[in-house]
């Protein structure tokens, strides 16, 4: 996975494990568990990249539109944290769509239909 997310973003495998680390651990606080277990079951070194995704806090305008609740709201949040964590590590966050896409992709090949829905539901991108 992360062969695939650096030859078509063009970022360092650093890069890729800390922003692929940032939307797993946002799957991670909204998916079930056994759909979780699943991702991580397809993803070798989920954990690492998880470790290496950097600390972010939502900014106030993202903690505003989080605080409406619902899907807009944590699509809001979570978009504002992934920027955050792409600013941090050098990424610019026009990287943050292609980026979710190489996931999805990957995911559906992997995963099915059913654990894709599962993930894009969890982390409610609008990608």
């Amino acid at each position: 996975m992360i062969d695939s997310v650096t030859s078509q973003l063009g970022i360092s495998s650093d890069q890729a494990n800390a922003a692929l680390g940032t939307l797993f651990n946002m799957a991670q606080s909204s998916m079930s568990s056994g759909d979780f277990g699943q991702l991580s079951d397809i993803v070798p070194g989920i954990s690492s990249m998880m470790g290496a995704a950097p600390e972010v806090e939502s900014s106030a305008a993202g903690s505003l539109l989080g605080g409406l609740g619902g899907d807009l709201g944590a699509a809001a949040g979570n978009l504002d944290i992934l920027n955050q964590s792409l600013s941090a590590i050098g990424l610019d966050p026009e990287v943050a769509g292609p980026l979710v896409n190489t996931l999805y992709d990957y995911v559906q090949s992997e995963g099915g239909q059913a654990l894709l829905a599962s993930l894009k539901s969890s982390l409610g991108l609008p990608f």
